[in-house]
Order: C-alpha cells, then structure tokens, then sequence
C-alpha cells in the first residue's frame, strides 16, 4: 500500500494529514435529545482515510478545523466527529455551531479529554472513536449552510486528532483550516477535496402527539396516555363513560385534565367503577374513541377479550 502524505499550509502552520487507506462503516444508534425524544441521523460522512491534528502542536501556534453541511432536518441536536487524542492532552475539546466562520456560536459542547480514546501513534487509526457533541437543540433552516468549528486550548502538545476523507462523496460542504497566532483572528482556508468524518442528528419538528396506549382492568380501570410527539403535551382531556351492569346501575362519566404528559412519558388516569355485570367501556382522547367491554364484581374489572 503506497502511502502519501498532503500538506495545508494556512499562513505559518502546516497541519500534516495522516493517511491511510482505511474505510469505517460505523451505525449509532438513536439517543434521546435535549428535549427527550429520539433523534435521528440526518448529515454524514462515514469513511475516511487521513487524519487532521488539531489544538496547540508546536508551542506558538493553535490549528483549528471545521466543517460545512447542509441541515434538511429543522432541528440540529447534536454532532458525532471520530476522533482521538495526543496523550499529554488535557484541555477539552470544544464545538460550536456558526453560520458563518467568524459569526457567533449559535449552540456550544464540550467533551473532556478523558472521554476521548488516546491515539498510541500517528497511524493508530482503530482506536478512533465516535464522540457525541451534545448541545442545546437548534432551529435551523433545511438546505442552508452551517459549519461546526473544532478547537481546543492548552500548552504545547495540547491537541487532537480527527478522522478526514479526500475519497468521500459528501456534496453538501466540505473540511475548512485555520490557525491562531498571537491572539489574532483566524484565516480560514476551504480544502474542498476534504471531508471530516462526521454526523450530525436532528429532528423535523417539536410538536406534542398523545395517544391511548393501553386500557387495562384488575383492580378499577386503568388507562394508559402516552406522548408520542416531539414536545411536552399540557391540557391533555380524556373522557372516560362506563355504562351497564345489572338493571343499569353502573354509569360513569368523567372528564380528567392532565397538566403536562412530557416527551416519551406516560400518564395513568385511574376510574373506580362499583357493579355486578357485563359493562361497556369508552374512552375519548380529541377525535379519537376506543371501546372495550368487561365484567364488573364490584370493584374489580375483568375486560373482555376482543373479537
């Protein structure tokens, strides 16, 4: 395998990209987000074949990197780098989100150093890892371009090490350098030919969707809310009626308000019905009614298999 070494130069600091021929297929799995609900891969770049150092590498002068994507979901929640670390470094490694390189952080994270695997030596590429950005939750808009910035500071040797493609096949940004000095702003340069391996996780929307996951019996008649949706659901009404029974005795009619059903939660909404006899059973939550039939011994509720 032929090995080759490419060089930025971005004013007086070369960055050395390390390369290898090398392809990681890696899957992440959905986490929650800020908000409490799932979230999914929207933005990515899985391969790569260099690696770009970042951070304070020769004493005087700081590198930093970034990456530009094109979001289609409306909300950003978080962004996974595969990345290593120097092992004297010790400062965290930082990421911000900007619409423009120079503009203002729109959302920040942070991962300790301790949390980043250390990279035995420059070609030690299995022992990269994912590492998950977790920000407060961003409204974006679909299609327009964003860049998250990677830097870190500290002492000499202070630095980290992210996986890069020149092979990748990612069209919606490209890998941007720049480096400090002396305090004065950064001169980023585009290296278009170059992708970070990267993902980025968002969501289309924060609405509430609430649902009636399960009615069940026993003991009085319990009745299962959950929110399904992307917000906290408040003022949630469920009307319960419960009607038959012997001579028609039994005839229940309650309106329960649920204050705040949060994202991925249940409520339980509990009824106490008293009779003998086969009753029916409707609960209504908005536009929607599911009906049940059962027994009742007194308190105790048997529902009916359905048909």
């Amino acid at each position: 395998m032929n090995q080759k070494t490419f060089k930025i130069v971005v004013t007086s600091l070369i960055i050395s990209l390390l390369l290898c021929n090398f392809t990681l297929n890696a899957s992440s799995q959905e986490i929650q987000t800020n908000e409490g609900f799932f979230d999914e891969i929207d933005q990515s770049q899985e391969i790569y074949n260099e690696t770009v150092m970042f951070g304070n590498v020769t004493g005087e002068i700081s590198a930093i990197i970034a990456q530009s994507f094109r979001p289609q979901r409306e909300i950003l929640t978080r962004v996974q780098v595969l990345m290593g670390r120097n092992i004297l470094t010790q400062q965290p490694c930082k990421l911000t989100i900007r619409k423009e390189l120079d503009g203002e952080d729109l959302a920040t994270a942070s991962v300790d150093s301790e949390n980043i695997p250390i990279l035995q030596d420059e070609y030690d590429f299995d022992s990269l890892e994912w590492i998950n950005f977790n920000f407060a939750d961003l409204t974006v808009t679909i299609d327009e371009t964003y860049f998250f910035i990677l830097f870190t500071q500290g002492e000499i040797f202070n630095f980290y090490d992210a996986a890069l493609s020149d092979i990748s096949t990612y069209n919606k940004g490209c890998f941007y350098s720049a480096t400090i000095e002396f305090g004065l702003e950064p001169i980023w340069s585009a290296i278009e030919v170059y992708d970070l391996c990267f993902k980025t996780f968002g969501t289309d929307s924060y609405e509430s969707e609430v649902e009636i996951s399960d009615i069940t019996g026993i003991q009085g008649l319990t009745v299962t809310l959950k929110n399904v949706g992307g917000a906290n659901a408040t003022d949630v009404i469920v009307d319960i009626n419960i009607t038959g029974g012997i001579l028609g005795l039994v005839d229940i009619k309650e309106t329960h308000t649920i204050e705040n059903i949060g994202v991925n939660e249940e409520e339980l909404v509990l009824v106490e019905p008293f009779g003998l006899g086969r009753i029916n059973i409707n609960v209504t939550l908005g536009d929607i009614t599911e009906s049940k039939s059962a027994i009742i011994i007194g308190r105790f509720v048997l529902l009916m298999p359905e048909i």
